[in-house]
């Protein structure tokens, strides 16, 4: 028995499964008294058991019976401790001596309870000789071979020993395994320690990073945790010998100092080459106290180096000459594989021959230690035929094992030698694997042993020997290695394209940088680079050259754009140009391969794969639809498809060539994808529509809409075979699910509910127990279940056999948007949120569940591809793509958009600001209409900016909960304002220029004083966002406008509501006061129409119609006698009579944005959806100007360029590119 399973006394639920528990009680219908009266227990004992204080044993056990839940798991008792989390940690099944080190490491961690334990490099050869070499800043040749001396020395194995050995599987709770080769920022880990202690519950980090670790304390302090941290030297300069921390990594020093500085129970275990600068400090303050150890690994003895290479054959010596070899290599376990296989080639595996040819240098042994390994390698090097060496630089730039079809991918066509065929060399890689394996340069993993890569010292080697050699052949401008291997893979997953872009392209620039005399020498040396591809022979044309120039370059210009670069003529291979800037560079005659780009995806509203999974179509609020391959993520179609938000799009079950749209223009449309054509167009009383989706079985169609109706259309002939008022009218049926054989229909609604349909639309079922708006439902595969999401912020999961409510899963933070379950599983179902994270369920116990997290803003839409292998999310302007048994995204398709959500003038006249959707603010000159500055200091999108009266700031709100107030003169920063928990969706000064005023999707407004920034008031009231607010030009009045449709008029000084105005039947988007007038109100509203009102007795004054969509935005001209209304269309209005003066044309798009200037002359600025802002004489109503920042790709030149299909060329051209 061990010696967690001996009897105690009490026991009591961990705070982790305290939720589980609760839910279990009440799922099984059991309440405290209930439960205590069936077990003949008293109240207060269960209570107790039920909110985790301790009870006796037996009792626990009685109650974990009676409820069918498992007593070892809720007490944390027995053989399911610990949990593992092992990440890439080493594979230790053979694993040769190191006993004396393993009982020292287990005395130090379980018995000492040392709070931080690291394993260092060689004893003797660490940081004393290496700060000997440090000189003026830079170390001298052997600084390299000083650490590779340390490396291959078994750190890492003999952590992941201890960490697996029975001693610590009784002692702690939780064991997690990261490695840092590959730099991640300190708070992937952090939040990876999170989510795993929490089993999942936490996935959330708070703002400082002094917060951000207490919090990792906290868990430290209630659980036993044994972390490991391997390759802790890699978040270290390189060139320093103290220890120091890379700029980027400075975190990771708070996260140490914490650890060891704060009592807890867990241990950090560190496995590095250096120490990092904390460690010292933190030993020579806790000096003589059991907190912080460092202990200095040495090599294997003689007759553990006998062990060790037995494994890999029979070599012959005397024990003198088994004594020499170690002694030469100092034990060191990486050095004496890479020898053996040496010696077995090239020395028959005699050690007397080999230790005899190396003669004196063996003499000198461990002086020469670090230029040993580093000949080892050299030498393994020389002799490697071209492919094995080819191979060896894909291994270390895939970072990753990856299979057999990989690595035929990456050589690509007279990538090696030029009169050899690429056939020829993919017949020969498995042979050549092979080969590499027998000389121990290569590691076979997977479950299959389908999967090859290369020890994280041999990756190292690699990488830093394919830098040198890419470094000088760009210095003497010749193209081999720069041509036949790609530094960055556009195809890569996002986080190892992440770590080539820092280990290959940022270590080479920086190479670059010194040998060629700075930015502005490699400048002139890629240039020369790009001339010779272009005058070259072909094979230096087709070759990787120009794709990683193109990379280089990115990672030289950081976040400014690459501009003026001729590319013309030359392939353009594994170019990762999306999320960048490149302007002004022509491409002409250029052949992209496996190249990414931006889109030009606005919000993504849905997402669905075709049924044979080649497919994946996706809508979004630009009123289009955009297909992709999946295999390659190539754009095949795009549908200029509505004339409003696409809120839906599914594939046709029974042919995957036939698309189904949805969208609030009230149309449902059905398109041809091999065809490029829209087949039809249904329309009818069908509102705007919200869900569609065909019957898995026959040609029935059905679409759900605002109005609450249901409608059943023949997809043949287009027909309205029935439509019937499903739900409470004008309420929305958000989501529509067919059952798997067709015969069903559900359909969840704002009105709360579920309700369950035969295909003929008759009512069976109606399910009522959600708080909130119900807006995804599916049925699992197997049709035994439905799940239904909603504002409430839980999934509830219904029997079809009895619509009874099986379980409730509430992890979720925020409103709960899709759902899918997975097609082969009907246990494991995703949902996406507001809250950003997607939550894949295991449901046979909903406490097992995967958080995926990347997205960060809310996830609308979810959708498995159908080998159910492989899952997809879209939301704001993002698609991605993951593996389901994997928390990090597989792939991004990243769009750009650039609307304009907002202007403002100066009233001095000076200049005009714009806000978007990106979150830029940009300053533009009233003067030359110039763009002067763009500010990007919001992470989200920004909706709302203001002049102050006295023109001395301005000031932004934005979806990151912030606003941002800054000095118009200076154009700089002054302060950021918090406070608000959801987007701030509006902003506004009051006239004194003392006050601003803030609301929010946390249904409230806000107060702030703009000297100080302290907020001072907060108004409540609202029962939805607050999407505008407005001060009254005598500062008395503020008035908000919200989702509800109402208008609130609140007295500032006061805070309290004076009145609300009702009239309006949608969300109210804009509201300002007559500047010459306080008691007169204009507001604008989805529901298509502008209003004037009298804020004293709440009469609508007028109503404004005509407009042919949602009006977003209104505004007074500066004399109150003209109302700007801007929509499909900005519109002109006679604020006397209600007159309609004019429709402005120009615009492409819905215009989101209308403001006056306050000249004598006032001229009129509109934006939009179409990302341009125009100036209009409000007199001649000519369009003055058209303003405009740069698109991503603007002034390329693609004539001609081939590998683009029709759709990537057209998406090029609207992110700025053209064709002559």
């Amino acid at each position: 028995m061990s010696r967690k399973d001996v009897p105690g006394r009490s026991l009591n639920v961990k705070e982790v499964w305290l939720k589980k528990v609760k839910r279990f009680l009440e799922t099984r219908g059991f309440t405290i008294t209930s439960l205590a009266e069936q077990l003949e227990l008293s109240r207060d004992t269960v209570s107790r058991f039920a909110n985790g204080h301790p009870v006796d044993r037996q009792t626990f056990l009685n109650i974990c019976h009676e409820i069918s839940l498992d007593w070892q798991e809720l007490s944390g008792v027995g053989s399911k401790r610990p949990f593992y989390d092992w990440g890439d940690a080493p594979n230790v099944s053979f694993f040769v001596g190191r006993t004396e080190e393993l009982l020292t490491l287990e005395q130090l961690i379980i018995q000492d309870g040392y709070q931080i334990v690291g394993i260092y490099g060689i004893g003797g050869t660490g940081k004393t000789e290496l700060t000997a070499t440090y000189t003026k800043g830079k170390l001298q040749s052997n600084e390299e071979s000083t650490r590779l001396r340390k490396a291959g020395i078994g750190k890492s194995e003999l952590s992941a020993k201890v960490a697996q050995g029975e001693e610590v599987g009784e002692e702690f709770e939780y064991v997690i395994w990261r490695s840092l080769l590959g730099e991640p920022v300190v708070e992937s880990i952090l939040l990876d320690i999170v989510k795993f202690i929490s089993n999942q519950e936490d996935y959330t980090l708070p703002g400082s990073m002094f917060e951000k670790v207490g919090k990792i304390l906290g868990y430290l302090k209630q659980y036993r945790c044994l972390i490991i941290l391997d390759n802790v030297d890699k978040i270290l300069e390189e060139k320093s010998p103290t220890g120091e921390y890379k700029e980027e990594h400075q975190g990771y020093a708070e996260l140490f100092r914490q650890i060891g500085e704060i009592p807890h129970k867990s241990c950090l275990l560190l496995n590095g080459r250096e120490k990092p600068k904390t460690i010292p400090w933190l030993e020579t303050r806790h000096k003589g106290r059991k907190r912080i150890f460092s202990m200095e690994l040495g090599g294997l003895d003689v007759d553990e180096v006998k062990q060790l290479l037995r494994n890999s054959g029979e070599f012959h010596g005397s024990d003198e000459d088994w004594a020499e070899l170690t002694t030469f290599y100092n034990g060191n376990p990486f050095a004496l594989e890479l020898a053996a296989a040496h010696i077995e080639e090239v020395y028959s595996s005699s050690i007397t021959e080999y230790i005899k040819r190396q003669g004196k240098e063996f003499k000198q042994n461990q002086k020469r230690l670090f230029h040993s390994i580093n000949q080892l390698l050299d030498e393994h090097f020389k002799r490697l035929s071209a492919l094995e060496e080819s191979l060896m630089y894909w291994f270390a730039i895939n970072y990753e094992p990856v299979p057999l079809q990989t690595l035929k991918e990456d050589i690509s066509p007279k990538s090696i030698e030029p009169d050899r065929l690429i056939n020829s060399y993919h017949q020969e890689i498995p042979s050549t694997i092979q080969s590499l394996k027998r000389r121990h340069l290569l590691e076979i993993r997977g479950e299959d042993s389908n999967l090859f890569t290369l020890q994280p010292v041999l990756i190292e080697y690699t990488i830093e020997r394919l830098i040198d050699k890419t470094g000088q052949e760009i210095k003497n401008r010749e193209i081999k290695l720069l041509g036949s291997h790609a530094l960055l893979k556009a195809s890569s997953k996002d986080n190892i394209r992440r770590i080539q872009a820092e280990l290959l392209l940022s270590s080479l620039y920086e190479k670059l940088f010194e040998i060629l005399d700075g930015r502005k020498g490699t400048e002139v040396q890629i240039k020369q680079i790009i001339s010779i591809l272009q005058h070259g022979v072909s094979d230096l044309k087709a070759g990787y050259a120009a794709g990683n120039i193109i990379n280089l370059l990115f990672q030289i210009y950081g976040e400014q754009p690459v501009k003026g670069y001729d590319f013309s003529g030359i392939a353009i291979r594994q170019a990762d140009l999306q999320g960048k800037a490149i302007q002004e560079a022509d491409f002409t005659n250029s052949v992209f391969i496996n190249s990414s780009f931006t889109q030009t995806l606005g919000n993504v509203m849905s997402i669905a794969f075709s049924n044979d999974g080649k497919f994946l179509a996706a809508s979004d609020t630009n009123q289009e639809i955009s297909v992709w391959n999946f295999e390659d993520n190539e754009l095949v179609r795009t549908f200029d498809a509505h004339t409003a938000w696409v809120r839906v799009v599914a594939f046709s079950p029974l042919d995957n060539n036939l698309l189904i749209s949805g969208s609030e223009d009230f149309t449902v449309r059905l398109w041809d994808i091999q065809n490029n054509q829209c087949l039809k167009t249904l329309a009818g009383d069908i509102g705007l529509v919200l869900s569609v989706v065909q019957n898995p079985k026959t040609k029935l169609l059905a679409s759900s809409g605002s109005n609450g109706r249901i409608n059943f259309w023949d997809v043949e002939t287009g027909e309205c075979l029935k439509s019937w008022q499903a739900h409470t009218a004008n309420f929305r049926v958000w989501s529509i699910a067919w059952s798997p054989d067709g015969q069903y229909l559900v359909s969840g609604s704002e009105d709360k509910t579920l309700k369950v349909w035969d295909n003929a639309g008759t009512l069976l079922k109606i399910l009522a127990e959600h708080e909130g708006t119900i807006r995804a439902v599916a049925f699992s595969p197997d049709g035994q279940m439905i799940a239904s999401g909603s504002e409430d912020s839980t999934i509830k999961l219904w029997s079809t056999l009895n619509y009874s409510c099986l379980k409730t899963l509430d992890r979720h933070k925020d409103k709960v948007y899709c759902l899918a379950f997975n097609p082969h599983d009907s246990n494991f179902l995703v949902s996406g949120s507001q809250d950003s994270t997607l939550i894949g369920w295991n449901l046979n116990s909903d406490e097992h569940f995967k958080v995926y997290i990347g997205h960060g803003d809310m996830i609308s839409s979810v959708a498995f591809n159908p080998d159910g292998q492989t899952l997809s999310s879209g939301g704001s302007t993002i698609i991605k793509f993951w593996n389901i048994k994997e928390d990090q995204p597989i792939k991004t398709l990243r769009g750009y958009t650039d609307e304009l959500w907002a202007v403002a003038f100066n009233p001095n006249g000076e200049s005009l600001v714009s806000s978007s959707k990106n979150g830029r603010i940009r300053i533009w000159s009233t003067d030359d209409r110039k763009l002067v500055k763009t500010l990007e200091e919001h992470t989200n999108r920004s909706m709302s900016v203001a002049f102050s009266p006295n023109s001395q700031y301005f000031a932004s709100a934005s979806d990151d909960r912030t606003i941002k107030l800054w000095s118009a003169e200076t154009k700089e920063l002054i302060r950021t304002l918090g406070g608000h928990t959801n987007q701030v969706r509006a902003v506004a000064f009051s006239p004194t220029s003392k006050l601003i005023g803030s609301g929010s999707n946390d249904k409230t407004i806000k107060f702030w004083r703009v000297d100080t920034g302290e907020c001072y008031k907060t108004l409540e009231g609202h029962e939805s966002w607050v999407w505008s607010v407005a001060f009254s030009p005598d500062g008395k009045w503020f008035a908000s406008g919200d989702n509800d449709g109402k208008i609130r008029i609140w007295d500032v000084e006061s805070g309290d509501c004076l009145n609300v105005l009702e009239g309006h039947e949608s969300w109210v988007r804009s509201v300002a006061f007559n500047p010459t007038d306080p008691h007169m109100l204009a507001s604008g509203s989805n529901d298509k129409t502008a209003r004037i009102w009298n804020v004293d007795t709440g009469e609508c004054l007028k109503t404004l119609e005509g407009h042919e969509n949602w009006v977003w935005s209104v505004a007074f001209s500066p004399d109150g006698k003209l109302l700007a209304s801007g929509s499909d269309k900005p519109r002109l209005w006679d604020v006397g009579s209600g007159e309609l003066l004019v429709t402005l044309m120009g615009h492409e798009k819905w215009v989101l944005a209308v403001a006056f200037s306050y000249d004598e002359t006032p001229v009129l600025a509109s934006g939009g959806n179409d990302e341009t802002i125009k100036l209009w004489d409000i007199q001649t109503y000519e369009c003055l100007e058209t303003l405009r920042a740069p698109r991503p790709y603007e002034g390329i030149n693609i004539t001609r360029t081939q590998g683009l299909s029709q759709p990537e060329k057209a998406t090029l051209k609207l992110l700025g590119a053209f064709e002559d």
